[in-house]
């Protein structure tokens, strides 16, 4: 069987290849970029190839205080923006849940945007009581509904719901949240003070990049 994976970013993508080396027979993983657009057309290229299984791989924004950058989110079930429920597939989620330490179940829901603020954040939280937010993966769970084949989301926090993003970090960055080197370069010169903001990010980030590794061990696993 097939697995399919879609992944909003590179940097995430750089999680698989670290543990996978190269697609192969047994798993195939689309480079999306961010947006349910994207990751809608990806899930339909996985599905055309073969896959029998989409996994939603990559991070989330935390919503939820007691959740740290690097929490392992393995949801049972995601919101969509209009508050449907998708139902992640049972046997491949207790297959992932019981080669992981304490992942955590609760709701993810769909974030029409890339959430910045702390207000934003706790809006959403309070909206829909879910643990954490993504872009991606309620539309990657509807492709696979689409197409009657099972789906999941392995996600991992990657700015909790009290860090804020720096105001116009978004801006510097390409859909597959690369830098964009020139703009990055004065953005951080208008006000040098981000660079802390920076730091901040990165350490997070390689706390996620953490949980995306086991994730993408597990997968290699089941090959």
């Amino acid at each position: 069987m097939l697995i399919g994976i879609v992944v909003a970013l590179r940097w995430e993508a750089q999680c698989l290849q670290q543990v996978m080396q190269r697609p192969s027979r047994s798993v195939r993983w689309q480079l999306a970029g961010m947006g349910p657009a994207a990751a809608a057309a990806a899930a339909h290229s996985l599905i055309d190839q073969g896959a029998r299984l989409l996994i939603s791989y990559g991070c989330a924004a935390g919503l939820q205080t007691e959740l740290p950058s690097g929490t392992a989110l393995l949801p049972k079930k995601i919101l969509t923006g209009n508050g449907n429920e998708l139902i992640c597939d049972s046997y491949w989620h207790q297959r992932f849940s019981s080669q992981l330490a304490k992942p955590c179940h609760a709701p993810l829901t769909e974030a029409v945007t890339v959430l910045a603020s702390r207000s934003a954040k706790a809006a959403l939280a309070a909206a829909s009581g879910a643990a954490a937010a993504d872009m991606e993966s309620a539309m990657v769970m509807q492709v696979a509904a689409q197409h009657n084949i099972p789906a999941l989301a392995t996600r991992t926090v990657l700015d909790s719901a009290e860090q804020a993003l720096p105001a116009g970090l978004v801006d510097c960055c390409d859909e597959y949240a690369q830098p964009k080197a020139g703009l990055l370069a004065g953005w951080l010169m208008r006000n040098p003070v981000r660079l802390q903001a920076l730091y901040s990010l990165a350490k997070a980030q390689r706390q996620a990049r953490q949980t995306l590794a086991a994730f993408a061990q597990i997968i290699e696993n089941m090959k």
